[in-house]
């Protein structure tokens, strides 16, 4: 499909433009706003042991390692769950490890390499991306059904998403036309649609800049963006192009990324191209608009005011209070996959595969 824009000017004329004819007619006829992440004061938090959850267990004799890059993590009601190579993991509200499902193989439960999870308030979805395949299981992590499916590997990013409706999964680049599909989630043999076209078309590379990132909430409105770029796009349910966000970064300039721009290289797969750094690297779009986003190590808070303005609320800094693990984690404490809920963030990181950290972010 083609994906629709909004019919207004944008409010910022500043915004810089990329080499692309599709993504340049998005920037020309869509509200958009800069929002400069260098303008704000980062908190810098100090992370304890107390907010280091996984060191207990009612079910495992060892420690369970949550080893980065293909690890996610979602909370759902009293329950954290998060997974590893082969198994999902559930852990509750105190942080005590409970139980596990999955493990090595290629039937029904199990998992090849790869596994990633969604849920919404009845499904947990799992992505088996070694043997091409979503499974789900109710919230007690009893499975229900599994499907095969060709699943994109996400490099590193989340580029699927769900809410009680429909099921958002990134699409192959090098497959299909879109970069994005929307299955019923009554139904994911057959999907409903496609939207979000490629920066860079098919043959020519660098490929990378066509996956993306995205997050949706229970009313069906969709934030994107691909990876290595400074944009995010707002669709509304109808997957009409809402509003622009351009963010201005220092963080930016240091990722010296190639231009976003039909080159040919010799190669064939995306093991072949020229590396793209991810500039948003987590996203979380609330049902009140709110957005949370990590770019290097900082996590982000962007609201909507009652003029519907975007905003730069507030901006984080996680750091071990330990002097020998911050000297080890120069840099702060990277956040690999995020969950945020009333105030409180769930995230896995770099540092610390064996934990799931839990901070209070607001009062």
């Amino acid at each position: 499909m083609v994906v629709l824009l909004a019919g207004c000017s944008p409010e910022d004329s500043d915004i810089p433009i990329t080499e692309n004819e599709t993504f340049n007619e998005f920037l020309k006829n869509t509200p958009a706003t800069i929002i400069d992440l260098d303008e704000i004061s980062i908190d810098t938090v100090k992370i304890t042991s107390n907010q280091m959850l996984g060191t207990e267990s009612s079910f495992f004799s060892e420690p369970v390692y949550l080893q980065p890059p293909m690890t996610s993590i979602m909370k759902q009601r009293d329950s954290i769950y998060t997974v590893n190579r082969q198994k999902i993991f559930v852990m509750d509200k105190n942080g005590v490890w409970k139980r596990s499902v999955g493990g090595k193989g290629n039937g029904p439960g199990e998992y090849d390499s790869y596994v990633n999870i969604a849920g919404n308030s009845s499904m947990i979805f799992g992505f088996d991306y070694g043997n091409g395949r979503i499974q789900i299981y109710d919230t007690e992590l009893k499975l229900t059904s599994s499907y095969a499916k060709p699943l994109h590997h996400p490099l590193n990013t989340k580029n699927y998403s769900v809410n009680d409706d429909r099921l958002y999964i990134g699409l192959s680049p090098y497959q299909n036309d879109h970069l994005v599909g929307i299955y019923s989630v009554n139904d994911i043999e057959n999907v409903v649609e496609t939207f979000w076209p490629k920066v860079i078309p098919n043959g020519l590379q660098p490929a990378p800049y066509n996956s993306i990132i995205l997050d949706v909430n229970t009313k069906d409105t969709i934030a994107i963006t691909n990876l290595g770029l400074p944009y995010l796009f707002l669709l509304s349910s109808d997957l009409l192009i809402e509003h622009i966000l351009y963010f201005d970064s220092s963080y930016y300039e240091e990722l010296e990324n190639p231009s976003a721009k039909p080159v040919r290289i010799a190669g064939n797969t995306h093991h072949d191209v020229p590396g793209v750094g991810a500039f948003i690297q987590n996203l979380q779009l609330d049902d009140d608009g709110s957005l949370y986003l990590t770019v290097g190590n900082n996590l982000y808070k962007i609201i909507i005011d009652e003029t519907n303005s975007y905003q730069l609320k507030k901006g984080w800094h996680f750091v071990y209070n330990d002097p020998v693990l911050r000297k080890n984690s120069a840099k702060g404490i990277s956040i690999t996959t995020m969950a945020i809920e009333e105030g409180l963030i769930y995230f896995l990181s770099n540092w610390g595969g064996e934990y799931v950290f839990r901070v209070l972010l607001e009062e």
